[in-house]
């Protein structure tokens, strides 16, 4: 009994000091936080726009907007190869073959962001032989929702990053929410889905999923270490380069004479503009 009475002021005291360190990791969030969860609810706020264009005509059909595919092409490849590849490397200075791990981080990431859209392209197609299965609608919205959750991701990457691109990926990332708000919205209908089911899941795909990766990954991301930091870094800035890459500047080449490929290289200008006037840390 006196031995309980003796240990237990020890055992309470260790008990509050994992309290306390556990609550302090909890709530070292990165010093760019706040900034990244501005970002995150413009991005919302836009992916609201692209919802609300979609309701008022329920049969709305999105012409390819190709100078804000082309502007945010570059702005999302001079992100890429200009800001978070570059800061990557110097992050992994002290690592052997820094730059291989490096660029092998970003081929991961080009590859996973590939292979994510193979799959969708697939199930696509399968919606078009067989129209009569409606629920294989829904795929291409969890594809989406995906896709938003890594913008969120890549916004907390960014700040506990302390990286210059923040601004830039913010600008780049949230362009393309409301043309996805609209074919989200386009998909559900399509499929079958009630106006209301279309709302509702263009909401959580769109709408919530960005803000929610960001506050996911906030309070993880500064405890993974600099050379975990920098691999994330690279990897994401090989999915900016596939979505640039493969899904934007598609539109500007194959219409031609539609503003795109000038508006490339205002975005591709803005974000060297960029890399010089803010530096990589």
């Amino acid at each position: 009994m006196r031995r309980c009475l003796k240990s237990s002021p020890r055992a309470a005291s260790a008990r509050l000091s994992v309290l306390l360190r556990g609550n302090r990791m909890m709530t070292a969030w990165p010093s760019g936080a706040g900034e990244a969860l501005a970002i995150s609810g413009l991005a919302a706020l836009l992916g609201l726009v692209g919802l609300w264009l979609a309701t008022r005509a329920d049969r709305w059909e999105l012409e390819h907007p190709v100078p804000v595919a082309g502007f945010t092409a570059g702005i999302l490849l001079g992100a890429a190869f200009l800001h978070l590849l570059p800061e990557a490397l110097q992050r992994l200075v002290l690592i052997e073959r820094a730059v291989v791990w490096g660029g092998a981080a970003a081929l991961g990431g080009y590859l996973m962001m590939t292979l994510a859209t193979v799959l969708v392209s697939r199930v696509r197609a399968a919606e078009v032989a067989h129209q009569e299965a409606g629920a294989l609608a829904m795929l291409p919205i969890i594809g989406i929702g995906l896709h938003a959750l890594t913008d969120g991701i890549a916004y907390a990457v960014g700040a506990e990053a302390k990286a210059a691109a923040l601004p830039l990926l913010g600008l780049g990332l949230t362009l393309h929410k409301i043309p996805e708000a609209l074919v989200a919205h386009g998909l559900v209908r399509e499929g079958g889905g009630s106006p209301r089911q279309a709302i509702l899941v263009t909401l959580l795909a769109v709408v919530l999923a960005t803000p929610v990766g960001t506050l996911a990954a906030l309070p993880f991301v500064a405890h993974i270490g600099p050379a975990g930091l920098a691999m994330l870094m690279a990897a994401t800035a090989g999915a900016l380069v596939q979505i640039a890459a493969s899904h934007l500047l598609p539109h500007v080449e194959h219409e031609p004479g539609r503003g795109g490929g000038p508006a490339f290289l205002v975005g591709l200008a803005v974000a060297l503009a960029g890399a010089f006037l803010l530096g990589h840390a």
